[in-house]
């Protein structure tokens, strides 16, 4: 005959299980991802505070947009979970090198972000930024223009799986063209490192400090560090790389 003590603990055990398992297998599926095809220019916000007023001519930040909407089910209750643990979203954004810089042709521009808490079945947004700097550079100018920027994409992740674009057999993503180099001379920004992070708070899920999550995986051998090392592409002077296809690692087969 079983004590109250020990069914105790043993009901507190079967409630630890339950929880452990129970959102463990989630199927994700991609609802919508809709993209803005172009930059959309922003003017440097000014904030008022009690301080020494700062005198400045606020300058354009080009602003890319996708809105999401994603569906969850846990695989063996079919319930759906209210939010996911996290999701990545990685941008690729095609431009044309400056006439005046090398190489020449099409740059590829990448900035993957990891969101937090993300609300199932309920829209929500993702988005980088180029800085005024980034932009001048590209344009000549301190105007963001339709014509700074040839292609716009994202790639969805959970779980490190890819789940948009849907694989279509061997078909390519335009971002994985040998045509492309990649660069990080012109850097995307994500928005919690730009002035506008205390901007718009709802319309995005919280995004993952990538400082902390690097800091917390500090211990990886150094045998992974040299082996990752060896198979990264070299850059160039000017934070160029080549997609050659011994360094290319497709997007869509993650």
């Amino acid at each position: 005959m079983k004590t109250p003590l020990k069914m105790m603990l043993l009901a507190v055990g079967s409630m630890a299980l339950f929880a452990n398992t129970s959102w463990a297998d989630i199927a994700v599926k991609v609802l919508e991802a809709k993209v803005d095809r172009s930059a959309t220019a922003m003017k440097s916000p000014t904030i008022q505070a009690q301080t020494t007023d700062m005198r400045f001519r606020p300058k354009d930040w080009a602003y890319f947009e996708a809105k999401i909407k994603v569906d969850a089910r846990d695989s063996a209750t079919r319930r759906p979970p209210l939010f996911l643990d996290n999701l990545k979203v990685k941008f690729y954004i095609a431009v044309k090198t400056p006439k005046a810089e090398r190489p020449t042709g099409m740059l590829l521009l990448t900035k993957e972000i990891t969101y937090v808490n993300v609300p199932v079945n309920e829209d929500f947004y993702a988005c980088v930024f180029l800085s005024p700097s980034s932009v001048k550079r590209l344009t000549g100018g301190d105007t963001v223009t339709s014509t700074m920027v040839e292609r716009v994409g994202v790639s969805i992740s959970y779980n490190d799986e890819v789940k948009w674009p849907e694989k279509r057999g061997s078909k390519k993503e335009w971002w994985e063209s040998e045509r492309l180099t990649e660069s990080s001379t012109y850097p995307l920004l994500d928005k919690n490192h730009t002035p506008f992070m205390m901007l718009w708070y709802d319309r995005y899920p919280e995004i993952l400090d990538e400082s902390n999550s690097s800091s917390s995986s500090s211990g990886t051998s150094s045998s992974s560090s040299s082996e990752a090392s060896s198979t990264t592409p070299s850059e160039t002077r000017n934070g160029t790389r080549s997609r050659s296809r011994s360094s290319r690692t497709s997007r869509t087969g993650e």
